[in-house]
Formats: C-alpha cells, sequence, structure tokens
C-alpha cells in the first residue's frame, strides 16, 4: 500500500548548544517543506527524571518538540493522511548528538489528542539513518529467508550482569522466527558458541536476519559485547565496533539485525541504543533494539508478531507498528526502537514498492554552479509552482522568459539540481534550440545513462522515441526542461500529454504561463 503521507521530523543539535526542529511533509505526488530550523527547548535531563513515568515522560517531550509552527504543519499532515484514510509515516532524523538517540522517542504523542503515536498501528514510527554504503539496501524480491540465532552466556560475568538464559532466550526467538531456517549459535548439542568468529561465520553464508542476545556496556561512549571467547585466558569482551565492521565487510549484509537484551541485563540497553544506529549506517537495512530493562513477557509477545507481520511484505515499519499495537497499553510498549537505513521501510520489493521508470536519472548537462546568487525570488516561485500542485495527472508549465543572457538556463539548471530528490521519475533536459536535433535527444533518453529501457539498442529509432515518451506519459512525477525555446508549436509537439510528467520551458516569447492537464 502506498502512504498517503509521510513526515520527516528533523531533531538537530549544533555546535553552539541550541536545538532546532524541522518538519518535511511527503505527498504522493510532492513535498513541502512547511518548517524549517524552528528553535526547540530540548533538556536531556529534565526528561531523564520524568523515565520511569512514561505519560508524563510523553506529554513533557511532546511539549517541547511540537512548537506552534510544528503543531500546524502536523494538523494539514494527519488531516491528510486521514482524509485517504491510509497510514501514516513517521520518519525521525538526529543530527548533531549522538546524546540524542537516548531520549525515548518513541513516547512522542500526537500534538493534537495527546495520543502515543508509536502505539498505533496507522502510525508508522521509525529513526531514520542513512548510509553511506553503495550497495542496495533492499533486495530486488522476497528472498527465502534465513536467519542466525546467537546467545552468548559467558562465564564470570560483572557483578550487576546476571545469567543469560540461554535455553529460554533461544526458544523464545525460535517461536518468533516461526518455519524460517535458523542456524544457532548457542553452544548446545554441539552447535558452535556465540563467539564473534562464529557469527562472522554464519553471517557469510547469507542470512538475511540476525537475532543477538548477550550482555553489554556502554564505557566512555563506546559499545562492549559479552559474547563468548573462544580459547582460555582471560576474559576479554568485544568491542561494539568489531560487531559493526564485521558486518560491514560482508558481501551480503543482512536486511534486519534484532538485538534483544533480557531482564536483569544491568544497563546492557544503553549499549544496544549505541550499537543500533551503527549498524544501521553500516548498511544493515533495519535494526530493533530495546530500549528499557524490557521484560522477558514482552520480548516474547512481540517477537512472534513481529516476523509474523514483516513476512507479508517486507516492511519492517509496519510490521513493528502492527508488533507493537498489539501489546496492552500498560506494558513497555515503547521500548522496541526502530532504525532503518532504507527510506520506504521495505526490506524487500513488492509489487506495490517498485522504483518508478527514470528513478535516479539526472539528465542536465550543467555543474552546480557555486556562485549562484540573487535569484532566490524566482526560484521559490518555480518551487511554489512546480512542488506545490496536487493529483497525479497533472503537469504545469511554468515560462521562464526573456532576452537571451539573462540567466534563464542557469536558473532552470540550479532548480534541477536543487530539487532533484523531489522528482521520483527523474530529471530530463532537451535542448530545443535545432528542431532536426530533438527527436534524437529523446531517442537517446531511453537508452544507457537514461531510462535504461530492456532492449533499447534492438529498436528502431521511432520506436526509441516512442519508449521514451510513454514513459514520459506515465502517472509519475517527472521534471522536464525545455531549454531554447523559441517555438511554442515545438512544446506541442513534445510534451507529454498524460501522467504526472511537469514540463518546465526555460526560454520562451510566450508569456510566463500555467497550463494543468
Amino acid at each position: 500500500m502506498h502512504l498517503a503521507a509521510s513526515i520527516e521530523l528533523t531533531i538537530a543539535r549544533h555546535t553552539d548548544g541550541t536545538t532546532t526542529a524541522a518538519l518535511r511533509l511527503e505527498l504522493p505526488h510532492h513535498r513541502v517543506d512547511p518548517v524549517s530550523g524552528a528553535p526547540i527547548t530540548l533538556t536531556n535531563e529534565a526528561l531523564r527524571a520524568l523515565s520511569l513515568n512514561p505519560d508524563v515522560y510523553g506529554a513533557a517531550l511532546t511539549a517541547m518538540v511540537f512548537s506552534a509552527p510544528l503543531r500546524e504543519a502536523w494538523r494539514e499532515a494527519r488531516g491528510f493522511a486521514d482524509g485517504a484514510g491510509q497510514p501514516l509515516q513517521i520518519q525521525l532524523v538526529l543530527e548533531g548528538d549522538d546524546a540524542l538517540h537516548a531520549i525515548y522517542w518513541e513516547m512522542l504523542r500526537d500534538p493534537l489528542d495527546s495520543t502515543p503515536l508509536a502505539h498505533s498501528e496507522r502510525v508508522r514510527f521509525s529513526r531514520f539513518l542513512p548510509t553511506r554504503r553503495l550497495n542496495a539496501l533492499q533486495l530486488p524480491a522476497r528472498p527465502e529467508l534465513r536467519a542466525v540465532v546467537a546467545v552468548a552466556n559467558p562465564p564470570g560475568l560483572p557483578q550487576g550482569m546476571a545469567p543469560v538464559d540461554v535455553a529460554g532466550e533461544v526458544a523464545r526467538a525460535r517461536r518468533g522466527l516461526g518455519e524460517i531456517p535458523t542456524v544457532l549459535l548457542d553452544g548446545s548439542d554441539d552447535r558452535s558458541r556465540a563467539t564473534l568468529p562464529a557469527i562472522a561465520a554464519a553471517l557469510r553464508d547469507g542470512a538475511h536476519i540476525v537475532y543477538l542476545v548477550c550482555h553489554g556496556k556502554l564505557s566512555e561512549g563506546q559499545p562492549w559485547l559479552w559474547l563468548e571467547q573462544e580459547g582460555g585466558g582471560h576474559y576479554r569482551p568485544a568491542a561494539g565496533d568489531d560487531l559493526v565492521q564485521l558486518i560491514a565487510r560482508l558481501e551480503r549484509r543482512p536486511l534486519l539485525v534484532v538485538l534483544a537484551s533480557c531482564q536483569g541485563a544491568g544497563n546492557t540497553f544503553e549499549m544496544l541504543t549505541a550499537i543500533g544506529p551503527q549498524l544501521a549506517q553500516a548498511g544493515v537495512g533495519a535494526v530493533v533494539a530495546m530500549q528499557g530493562n524490557v521484560p522477558m513477557e514482552l520480548v516474547a509477545e512481540l517477537t512472534p508478531r513481529l516476523f509474523t507481520e514483516l513476512q507479508r511484505d517486507g516492511r519492517i515499519d509496519r510490521a513493528l507498528a502492527a508488533a507493537r499495537s498489539a501489546l496492552p497499553t500498560s506494558s513497555n510498549w515503547w521500548m522496541p526502537t526502530l532504525w532503518m537505513a532504507v527510506r520506504d521501510g521495505a526490506l524487500w520489493r513488492t509489487s506495490d514498492t517498485e522504483p518508478a521508470r527514470g528513478a535516479g536519472v539526472f539528465q542536465v548537462p550543467y555543474s552546480l554552479n557555486p556562485l549562484f546568487r540573487g535569484r532566490g525570488a524566482e526560484m521559490a516561485e518555480l518551487a511554489r509552482t512546480l512542488l506545490g500542485v496536487e493529483g497525479g495527472t497533472a503537469a504545469v508549465l511554468p515560462a521562464l522568459s526573456g532576452q537571451g543572457g539573462i540567466g534563464k538556463t542557469q536558473l532552470a539548471a540550479e532548480f534541477a539540481h536543487k530539487y532533484k530528490d523531489y522528482f521520483p521519475g527523474g530529471v530530463f533536459w532537451l535542448n530545443m534550440e535545432q528542431a532536426d536535433t530533438i527527436a534524437s535527444q529523446v531517442a537517446a533518453t531511453s537508452g544507457p545513462g537514461g531510462l535504461n529501457l530492456p532492449g533499447w539498442a534492438g529498436l528502431p529509432f521511432d520506436a526509441q522515441v516512442a519508449a521514451t515518451r510513454q514513459v514520459w506519459n506515465e502517472p509519475t512525477v517527472r521534471l522536464i526542461v525545455f531549454d531554447n525555446l523559441e517555438d511554442p508549436n515545438l512544446l506541442r509537439t513534445w510534451r507529454p500529454t498524460t501522467g504526472g510528467a511537469r514540463p518546465q520551458p526555460s526560454r520562451s516569447r510566450l508569456r510566463a504561463h500555467f497550463l494543468r492537464w
């Protein structure tokens, strides 16, 4: 199911100690940034003092975050989603200070009616962490899932760390995973123990899900894991960075890592909260960890539904929302935390998560100009016109008119660079100066470096042109720049006639006009 609206809430802590909140709203056919960098007062110490009372904590956190501008933007987004009768996705982005991850964001409440946001199947709440990894985080289709369950209980645990119930943890994990083939690392029945090398060996076989239970500790900001240890000698915990790097070096990284702390684990949850974001940034599609000393009963109730829901469509944010919402309101339902590195929440592709044809295409022949200045009003008007149109069958044609040499092409190029992410069907550029070259440009657009349509090289020239025009008429938002346009008949000839394309002529003798179809 495609979502009616997705909200990206960015909380940023700056070097001068100030904190700001920004809200971006992504609707089906355009994006809006109603709030950018609004100052808020967010005090970790005050929240920590309220941590024993989730209701009071959630209300205080909501009051700190949702200033008047954010409340109004939230009202519009919530109204749009409710009107469409579809769920709302909320992605929290935390910037500038790792300590922000220690806040219990899952306790946030709806600023309109005070209901908990993350305790509803209609709200998909996650913490989004972009990754620098170039490898795809999603699989092209649902795989035959395989899992690794590692449970560690090394001898001589430090004071405050209760022995891990290995058999019980394994049973809970297996019950949650159901029929998913699973490699167990628990040291029982001649199986390998949960050492770092054993985990590495199991993951190299291509596990999609990793379920890890062990004690841990956060020391001077660094996470440490009490895994099993090979050989004898003085016991040394494994550095959390070693696990992160182990996974980062894999040719095929897991789609999902679940970090489960057990009751009586001391402050293990602090370590999990620290290592979760690192794993997501290392290229794991999603990480679920527990923020708090989670009761075993909650894990036993949560995980079976989480994995059952995940196998339906591969959407981890929807699966966790369903699993959390099934927990009683009197329970610690807010403890499961989701970090995602996949923007849409899908760990594998299904028929409704296929990327739009043209996604990622950017055919602008001009580089971003670092000296571009002084056209803010015109840029804002273009953004308002091109990005503020609702309805998937609308096409907007603002014309940038005027004599040659006043910078119309430069303005169009700068707009394309700045707003390219707002056009899921790609950005295309046609030079209309010589009419007899336009068809060749259109034909080339469907080949390598462009739409890269299957079988393009074997198509006759006219079929290549037709293939491009067919894609441009699909109901996906695209940007097409018609540069050096002198003859309005050429625009009528080459503009898309249906779909969601947004043509933008960058030069015309016509006055500025807006057409929709």
